[in-house]
């Protein structure tokens, strides 16, 4: 059973890749993201097809649409196509956990995913029914109620303690025998009998005193009933009387002594108004001849008030003015005495302009001064020594002929004659020189006071010239500073001098020739009486505004009273209109009659709360409600109306009645107090049966009499052999359940055990170091046995061992599946966690089993393994290369 062919149209970005005549090792590389995963999802869904089946599948959805294309599976002959009709589980038989568990082997885990799948695994392929038996037993095992170990009845919380009640009623059987025989030696029975004979007679003087109580209840209902219906004709007349009342007898006294005092009232408004009104006309004549006069006032407050702020301007600007004049003079004398100084210094420097050829001059030469002086000395020297040099020479050459000498006396006396010239120059420069500085010296000397040389004439030129710039600096600001002083006070004293012309015009316009002082004081009485008049119209005014509120206030009152007038009289001649009476003594007389039908309606209330035992509180407004209160406490009684119309009740009969009833009670007491003591412990019986054994029962069952025991206990018995019976069928079930399951539990050592292919493969794989794969049925769980004899637990094996295991494992059950035929099986980097020693010799162990005849389809990114694949050298081996384009 292997895959002969994939052609895969279209699956997410796939498309178009054919993989022809597939090997028994192929192996798929790709790099990580070029489609090698997503190539191996769409050969898994062409096996599952169903989307139920492909959620059991990690990481299966990563595209949502199901693959295009097909692949081949060759069986012997046969060549099978998929997806077709049937899928790849349904033609074999496989749940979605044997592909899982057997072909798919992803992210490095080769683990069989559960161990109870092997006995599933199993069942499946031998036919058996080990699950459903398991099943079976638990049912039989809830039927019969049993414990884990089917030892005895369980007491759980879903059968209500069903073992434990099974043990209880046991006792109680015992007990309930005895207690019958203890109560038959006590004549238990006829005590009781004769407490049934004594409760009967008490019950029938129970029922005649019942009869006494009801023809009671019937006369006290009849009496009541004529009570209520005297109420009702009371009510009905006072209804009549309902709109006289005392409050209106009142109101009407109270508006009486209303209209009096209102009219009262209203004669004392009318006299304040004419009072206010004379007052009000006396105080406008008043307030007239004010306003005239205050009129004249204004006509002049203008001109007194302009009169006032020219004299204050005046001063204001005077003393201004001083201050102006004080800084004027103190500026003029700073700027005389710089004035001075600039003179002064103007005229040095004049000088100093005058002669500004000859200090130029001296400028020139003054550096050359002291260099033609050097030079003068340095020639002097110079032709002493060369006449020096020409004496030495001319002694020399006299030892020569004379036409050396003639020679040498011609050039001595040329380099002579040149030293002298040049000498005669430099001292003519610098008699020149000198005479100028001379000059500028004696110039200097008067300009500045004090006495030059070369040193520093220069910096005294300098500091003339400097002197001079700031003074005239200084000068021209004091200058300035002069004029805006002087400007200043030119315009105040303009300013004054207008100030007085206009004080002078004022004086014309308010007739007066008088001075300063007396204007002034003139002006002062002006605003004296100004104010004083001003105050006087003002409170005129005031009180005028005051006399013309309160006269609006008493009209307004007047108003209020005359309109109260009208409502007292029309309220008063309303209600005795509505009452039908002419005067207040009349409305009195029909208040007292009124009055005497409430005391009535009293008295009827007071007996009917004694009669029917409540206790309302009787209110004229409610009256009503009191008798419909009352017919609802007759209704109570409605039921006695007709009750016991044969009895009598008197009193002594109804006594009678009540002591014979006490007798009888007492005599019941007598015998009840000998039978408690049984009647306490077979209450006790009575609550724990029905309560700890019966509790799921429909009937109670009760322990009054013997006869009673005797039911409880076959009760009991019924109960105990029910259960037990059911015990004992369910255990003898479940022990020949649990020799059929020997049986067929012997049947998994088909697929586990020393000569099965999975414990061949296994033990070739490691090289013999295993021998034996054994299956613990009671655990459900696998060991491996060591060819030393020892064995171990799955988690005692090493990482490679424990793979090699599950490796071999899953060939055996796909052969199982195949009917002994080897099968395909994908593998997506099973060993993506080995190193690369391990990683070879796991490869070429599925090399050796591919020579064997297994298929395997090997999806991987890793370049180790594709070099070890590549430099196998097995004919098996192919490789296929995914580019993802």
């Amino acid at each position: 059973m292997k895959i002969k062919k994939i052609n895969l149209l279209k699956y997410g970005p796939l498309e178009d890749i054919k993989i022809d005549n597939l090997n028994n090792f192929n192996l798929i590389y790709g790099n990580n993201e070029e489609g090698k995963t997503l190539l191996l999802e769409a050969l898994i869904k062409f096996f599952i097809r169903k989307k139920t089946h492909r959620n059991l599948i990690d990481k299966l959805e990563r595209v949502e649409e199901s693959p295009e294309g097909f692949v081949y599976i060759k069986n012997e002959n046969e060549e099978i196509k998929y997806p077709e009709d049937n899928t790849f589980l349904e033609d074999y038989n496989l749940t979605m956990e044997d592909f899982n568990n057997i072909f798919l082997i992803r992210d490095s885990d080769l683990r069989i995913k559960e161990d109870k799948y092997y006995i599933d695994f199993t069942n499946k392929l031998v036919g058996l029914k080990t699950e459903k038996i398991e099943k079976i037993k638990e049912n039989i095992r809830d039927i019969g109620n049993l414990t884990d170990n089917y030892t005895k009845i369980a007491s759980t919380k879903n059968n209500n303690q069903l073992g434990s009640r099974v043990e209880k009623a046991k006792k109680y059987i015992e007990i309930v025998d005895e207690t019958i025989k203890y109560l038959k030696e006590k004549d238990y029975d006829k005590l009781v009998k004769e407490k049934v004979e004594l409760k009967n007679k008490l019950n029938n003087k129970r029922n005649t005193l019942k009869n006494l109580e009801d023809a009671k209840k019937r006369i006290k209902y009849e009496k009541s009933q004529k009570l209520v219906n005297d109420l009702k004709n009371i009510n009905e007349k006072i209804d009549s009387y309902r709109k006289i009342t005392n409050d209106k007898h009142q109101r009407l006294k109270n508006i009486e002594r209303d209209l009096e005092n209102k009219k009262v009232e209203l004669k004392d408004r009318n006299t304040k108004i004419k009072s206010q009104q004379e007052r009000l006309d006396n105080i406008k004549e008043e307030l007239n001849s004010s306003l005239e006069k205050k009129q004249s006032l204004e006509e002049d407050e203008p001109y007194y008030n302009e009169l006032k702020n020219r004299f204050e301007n005046i001063e204001t600007q005077t003393l201004e003015l001083n201050k102006i004049k004080n800084k004027k003079n103190k500026i003029e004398d700073v700027y005389d005495e710089k004035e001075k100084v600039y003179r002064q210094l103007k005229k040095k420097k004049e000088k100093i302009d005058t002669s500004s050829q000859l200090i130029y001059r001296l400028e020139e030469i003054y550096p050359e001064l002291d260099l033609v002086s050097d030079k003068i000395k340095t020639g002097r020297k110079a032709s002493v020594l060369t006449f020096i040099l020409s004496m030495m020479i001319l002694v020399i050459l006299g030892f020569y002929p004379s036409i050396y000498l003639k020679a040498a006396l011609g050039i001595f006396s040329f380099l002579f004659l040149l030293s002298g010239i040049i000498s005669g120059s430099y001292l003519y420069k610098s008699s020149k020189y000198k005479k100028i500085y001379k000059r500028v010296k004696v110039l200097l000397k008067k300009v500045a006071g004090k006495s030059v040389d070369k040193e520093n004439i220069l910096s005294v030129i300098d500091n003339i010239k400097n002197d001079f710039e700031d003074a005239k600096i200084e000068y021209e600001k004091k200058l300035r500073e002069k004029n805006r002083i002087q400007d200043k006070y030119d315009s105040l004293m303009e300013e004054i001098n207008n100030s007085k012309k206009e004080i002078e015009k004022l004086k014309i316009k308010l007739g007066s020739t008088d001075k300063k002082d007396k204007l002034l004081k003139e002006l002062k009485n002006f605003r004296n009486e100004f104010n004083l008049m001003n105050r006087k119209v003002d409170k005129l005014k005031a009180e005028i505004n005051t006399i013309e509120k309160n006269i609006k206030e008493y009209e307004r009152e007047k108003i209020d009273i005359e309109k109260k007038i009208r409502e007292l009289t029309f309220e008063k001649q309303n209600i005795l209109g509505i009452e039908g009476v002419s005067s207040i003594s009349e409305y009195k007389n029909k208040l007292e009659e009124k009055f005497g039908y409430i005391e009535s309606a009293k008295d009827r209330v007071k007996e009917l709360n004694y009669i029917l035992n409540e206790d309302i509180n009787f209110d004229i407004d409610k009256v009503k409600e009191i008798i419909e209160y009352f017919k609802k406490s007759l209704r109570k009684l409605d039921k006695y109306k007709n009750k016991a119309e044969r009895f009598r009740y008197t009193e002594k009969k109804y006594q009678d009645i009540k002591n014979d009833i006490e007798s009888y009670t007492e005599e019941i007491s007598e015998i009840k107090e000998n039978i408690e003591k049984y009647e306490e412990k077979l209450n006790r019986i009575e609550i724990k049966i029905n309560d700890e054994i019966f509790r799921d029962a429909e009937e109670h069952y009760y322990t009054e009499t013997i006869a009673d025991l005797e039911k409880i206990k076959n009760e009991l018995k019924n109960f105990v052999e029910r259960w037990e019976k059911r015990f004992e069928e369910s255990v003898l079930t479940i022990e020949l359940i649990n020799e059929l399951k020997k049986e067929e539990t012997k049947k998994v050592s088909e697929l586990f055990g020393k000569e099965t292919d999975a414990a061949k493969y296994f033990k070739k794989i490691t090289n013999h170091r295993y021998d034996e794969i054994i299956f613990d049925s009671k655990n459900a769980s696998i060991k491996v046995k060591k060819s030393t004899g020892k064995l171990l637990e799955p988690y005692q094996l090493s990482g490679g061992t424990l793979d090699q295991l599950y490796l071999s494992i899953r060939l055996a059950m796909g052969s199982k599946i195949f009917n002994e035929k080897k099968g395909f099986y994908l593998f997506d980097d099973p060993f993506v966690k080995s190193d690369i020693n391990r990683l070879k010799k796991q490869l070429e162990i599925l090399f050796d089993l591919a020579e064997e005849g297994f298929q395997f389809l090997y999806f991987t990114a890793k370049k180790e393994v594709l070099d070890c694949v590549s430099n196998s050298n097995r004919k098996l081996n192919k490789i296929y290369k995914i580019n993802g384009e």
